[in-house]
């Protein structure tokens, strides 16, 4: 496939009658145009580079749409098949199977250089043989997020949260790790506090729970930015109260 190079100037201003209407979201409109692309027309120019220049970096890549052309306020892509995974989670929950294939995109993340390791679940698309692609990617080299935080969130409203955690603490424990540390030292509130209480731990080893030396007591909880690689799974139901 060829891209062609971006044409400064070049706008789209109206809608041509035989694009069909896909979708719309805060930062474009999305059309099809054809039986295999898609464009998306933006709000604001500086969105549209962005997202168009991440997808350029991409180009080929199994996760993502490839790229056909890019103007001034708009991009032209592959159009992604499949079924949203919100919309799977909420009818049948999350299969080991996809949770390992999100893992293994947020893997993709990694080894790509992004600065933001995260992504939510509206934005993920599972086809019939249960491969994942991701549409409209946003801020991957302008943000820094270096876990998935709005992931998680989601999987704990929709569902799927501890197959996600467990597929994360086999495949990728570094990557646990992290969230993990971030997850119990963001969330300083009256629960995180109990939860850290109540864990009694072996003098100086360090866990997912928080750092030993037995009951953890007074109202200033440590950040906990040391975690061991070898962390332990913890209860879901633990985490759940923290996200």
């Amino acid at each position: 496939m060829i891209i062609n190079k971006r044409i400064y100037g070049e706008r789209v201003d109206a809608v041509s009658p035989g694009w069909e209407f896909i979708g719309a979201g805060n930062n474009g409109i999305v059309y099809s145009i054809s039986k295999d692309k898609v464009i998306k027309i933006f709000r604001e120019d500086i969105t549209c580079d962005r997202e168009g220049d991440i997808l350029l970096r991409v180009h080929g890549n199994r996760y993502f749409p490839n790229l056909v052309e890019i103007g001034e306020n708009y991009i032209v892509r592959e159009k992604v098949d499949g079924e949203c995974l919100k919309d799977i989670i909420k009818r049948d929950g999350l299969s080991d199977k996809i949770a390992e294939k999100v893992v293994e995109l947020l893997n993709e993340f990694q080894r790509l250089g992004f600065t933001r390791i995260d992504v939510r679940l509206k934005d993920i698309y599972v086809d019939n043989e249960e491969n994942i692609k991701l549409i409209d990617p946003k801020g991957y080299f302008t943000r820094r997020m270096n876990y998935p935080r709005h992931l998680c969130k989601g999987l704990k409203s929709h569902g799927g949260l501890y197959s996600f955690l467990k597929a994360l603490y086999e495949n990728n424990p570094e990557l646990y790790s992290v969230s993990m540390t971030n997850i119990y030292s963001t969330n300083r509130s009256e629960t995180a506090k109990k939860l850290y209480k109540k864990q009694k731990l072996k003098k100086g080893k360090i866990t997912a729970y928080g750092i030993g030396g037995g009951v953890i007591t007074g109202v200033d909880l440590p950040i906990i930015e040391e975690l061991d690689e070898d962390i332990n799974f913890i209860d879901i139901t633990e985490i759940e109260s923290l996200l």
